[in-house]
């Protein structure tokens, strides 16, 4: 007797466009990479950084962000569940 196999959900997203999954995969690498980054401008700040020095930090967590959102959108994508 053949065990049940368990189907599987493919999603295929088109270039240029977002579908929630990949919101949310974005908001996931958000935590991930960008809220470390963002602790560590506001410690500086707190020892007493001069804000044009640290916010450079900020900028590379932004760009970051920016740069992943983008390549979401741009890429054609295939998600298996």
């Amino acid at each position: 007797m053949e065990p049940i196999k368990a189907r599987k959900t493919v999603l295929i997203s088109p270039a240029n466009n977002l579908t929630f999954i990949e919101v949310q995969k974005w908001a996931k690498s958000l935590l991930w990479f960008t809220a470390p980054a963002l602790a560590i401008f506001f410690g500086q700040l707190a020892v007493g950084v001069d804000i044009k020095v640290a916010g450079s930090v900020a900028l590379l967590a932004f760009w970051g962000a920016a740069a992943d959102l983008f390549k979401k959108y741009r890429d054609q994508t295939v998600t298996v569940d």
